[in-house]
């Protein structure tokens, strides 16, 4: 470790974390904020959609929301507009705030059906389709 100083301040170089894995995202993650009609229901509680893909979603929260890293969800629906997808078990994969100071978290399916996981792929689909046509 090297530390660099002068007159005004110091820095101390911080050591990497040798055993962290880069976060891969496998799926594209299509932008829904703003969406009025688009939200995840977690246990009876309604959350704006930030963005969803087939493993995941961003949800706007409020800094006091219960939720943790590595907290599992078992009763998930995403709702886009008229369809309703329900039997989502997910896990918090992290709670922090946006570039603008917002509170979201970042939830990933661990358990999807097979039918829902079909569903919810073509009607993301659909959705980008509309987006990029009307661009």
């Amino acid at each position: 470790m090297e530390i660099i100083s002068d007159d005004s301040f110091e820095l101390e170089e911080l050591p990497s974390e040798q055993n962290s894995e880069p976060v891969t995202r496998k799926d594209y993650r299509l932008k829904l904020k703003d969406q009025i009609d688009f939200s995840v229901v977690i246990d009876g509680n309604s959350y704006p959609l930030i963005d969803a893909s087939v493993s995941g979603v961003c949800i706007a929260i409020n800094g006091d929301t219960p939720f943790e890293e590595d907290d599992e969800l078992p009763q998930c629906s995403i709702v886009l507009n008229e369809q309703r997808f329900d039997g989502l078990h997910g896990e918090v994969v992290h709670k922090s705030t946006n570039g603008e100071g917002n509170w979201i978290c970042g939830v990933q399916w661990l358990e999807v059906e097979k039918e829902t996981s079909k569903q919810l792929k073509q009607a993301l689909f659909t959705l980008r389709q509309e987006m990029f046509e009307n661009a």
